[in-house]
C-alpha cells in the first residue's frame, strides 16, 4: 500500500505543488517528505515551481522589509499643516 502510494506521487505534479505549498506553512509528515522527495527527483517542472516559488517568497519578504523602512506614500510637512488646519477649523 504505501509503495503504492509512493510510485503514484513521482507522477503526480498536482500532488507535489501542494506539498511544496503546505511545506512553507507547516511540517511534512515523513510519508509526505518521501513522496515530494522522490517526485522532486524525477521531475523537472516542479524543482522549476520550487525554485520560483522561493525567488517568490523571498522577493516579497524583501520587498515587505523595505516598505517597512521607507514608506512608499508620504506628505509633506506643509501639505500635513494645511490638514491639520482644515480639520482644527471644521470643530
Amino acid at each position: 500500500m504505501a509503495f503504492s502510494r509512493i510510485r503514484n506521487s513521482i507522477y503526480n505534479c498536482k500532488q507535489a505543488t501542494l506539498l511544496v505549498l503546505k511545506k512553507k506553512e507547516q511540517r511534512l509528515s515523513i510519508a509526505e517528505r518521501a513522496s515530494l522527495f522522490i517526485h522532486l527527483l524525477f521531475c523537472d517542472p516542479c524543482k522549476r515551481f520550487v525554485k520560483q516559488s522561493d525567488f517568490i517568497d523571498h522577493s516579497l519578504h524583501h520587498c515587505d522589509e523595505m516598505l517597512h523602512d521607507q514608506p512608499v506614500h508620504s506628505l509633506s510637512e506643509e501639505t500635513r499643516k494645511k490638514i491639520q488646519q482644515e480639520l482644527d477649523s471644521a470643530n
